[in-house]
């Protein structure tokens, strides 16, 4: 397994035990008055096993007398891991305090009965980002078990397979609960699109569907899948049945060169400027990268959920 920040490495028990101990990572389902700690890979044993403690922290300069925790939830930018928890048992002034509208202070320790979840990277690359425990239901939701394993695959560095995750985002048969289908006019669809202003996640589904529709119409799922699916034909010779023929001839060609285009348009994207997204911190009274992005429209998405309006971008 391939860790890629830090060069550190943290065996494969580390996230299973996350995984048995603590909830599934789903932010949607987080109760009121939950707060974020941000932190690096190498670090989540000790808190998986002791907690968060005031002793192990390291912020900006400070050093062993504070933990910082947002209210801002999937940040994957300070670290790539996210540990939720709640403030129980601790008292307002002398153990915390807020020190503007998104920021706490903690001073004393977060028990490992307070922490609801820590979000984990599962992948990373450069056609996908970083992708955590958290997105990987919604990712399967939407393209399909497959498609989102052949993309991790040709894009990512993996920091745990897949495989290890599923068991525990859905204890019935996930294999088949989430096998998606397409059929011959979605794919003939596909062909028509215009690509000149999606954006970079567009892209990449769009990559994604044109993949499957590829796949579907040259039978890699099967001829009778395809047939059934309106992309073969029945082929009759000598008034027997001879197999199956594609419906329409053209449409494995048309897609493989729409499938070009989108992998020279995600080229450009990646050879191109980044913007970063940067707000203010107090704690050491200047700006601070919070994220950042291909594109710049990217970038002005994100900032339109800044409820201070101290957000500004950055071109790198």
């Amino acid at each position: 397994m391939k860790i890629l920040h830090e060069n550190t490495i943290i065996p494969s028990s580390t996230y299973e035990y996350i995984l048995r101990h603590f909830q599934y990572p789903d932010y949607d389902k987080v109760p009121s008055g939950v707060l974020y700690h941000n932190t690096h890979l190498e670090y989540v044993d000790s808190i998986a096993h002791n907690g968060i403690l005031v002793s192990k922290a390291k912020q900006l300069e400070y050093s062993g007398n504070m933990t910082w925790a947002t209210t801002l939830p999937n940040q994957k930018g300070y670290g790539g891991c996210t540990v939720a928890f709640t403030l129980d048992g601790l008292e307002d002034r002398y153990d915390y305090e807020q020190v503007n509208r998104q920021e706490f202070c903690i001073y004393k320790d977060i028990p490992v009965n307070n922490i609801l979840f820590i979000d984990l990277p599962v992948v990373d690359g450069s056609g996908i980002g970083l992708t955590r425990l958290s997105d990987i239901p919604e990712l399967i939701e939407e393209y399909g078990l497959k498609n989102v394993q052949d993309v991790f695959d040709k894009y990512g560095d993996k920091y745990i397979p897949l495989d290890d995750v599923l068991p525990y985002i859905n204890k019935s048969n996930i294999h088949e609960s989430y096998i998606t289908e397409m059929k011959l006019s979605q794919a003939q669809k596909l062909v028509t699109k215009d690509i000149e202003d999606m954006s970079l996640e567009e892209l990449q589904q769009y990559r994604v569907q044109l993949l499957d529709a590829i796949r579907y119409s040259t039978g890699e799922f099967g001829d009778e899948e395809s047939y059934r699916n309106g992309f073969y034909i029945p082929y009759v010779s000598a008034g027997s049945s001879k197999g199956f023929v594609p419906k329409d001839k053209f449409l494995t060609t048309n897609l493989r060169y729409k499938l070009d285009e989108v992998d020279r348009k995600l080229q450009s994207i990646y050879n191109a400027d980044k913007y970063e997204v940067l707000d203010y911190d107090e704690s050491i009274d200047e700006y601070a990268v919070v994220a950042s992005f291909p594109t710049k429209r990217e970038a002005n998405k994100f900032i339109k959920n800044d409820v201070n309006g101290t957000m500004k971008i950055r071109k790198i």
